[in-house]
C-alpha cells in the first residue's frame, strides 16, 4: 500500500491489522453466523438457513457500530482488487 498508493506506513499497518482482525473474527464466529436458526411453528420442524455466497467481505472507512467488520464492497482502489 505504501509503495503502490503512497499511503503512510503507519496507516498501512493499521489497515493490515484491521484486515487481520476481520479475518480472525470471521474465522472464529463464521460458523455461528451461518448456523441454522430453529423457530417455533405449527410444522414439525421450521428453521432459517443461511448459506454462504462466497467472498463478500470488504472494507470501508470508519468502524461499524455493531463492532463487527464491514460487509460492504471494497473500493476499486483497494489493493486486493487491482490487477
Amino acid at each position: 500500500m505504501t509503495e503502490e498508493m503512497g499511503k503512510p506506513i503507519g496507516e498501512a499497518r493499521g489497515e493490515v491489522a484491521k484486515a487481520a482482525w476481520a479475518a480472525e473474527h470471521y474465522a472464529a464466529h463464521g460458523a455461528d453466523y451461518l448456523a441454522d436458526q430453529h423457530i417455533a411453528s405449527d410444522a414439525s420442524s421450521s428453521y432459517v438457513q443461511h448459506l454462504p455466497l462466497g467472498t463478500v467481505l470488504g472494507c470501508r472507512r470508519g468502524t461499524p457500530r455493531s463492532g463487527s467488520p464491514s460487509a460492504s464492497p471494497p473500493p476499486r482502489s483497494w489493493p486486493g482488487t487491482r490487477r
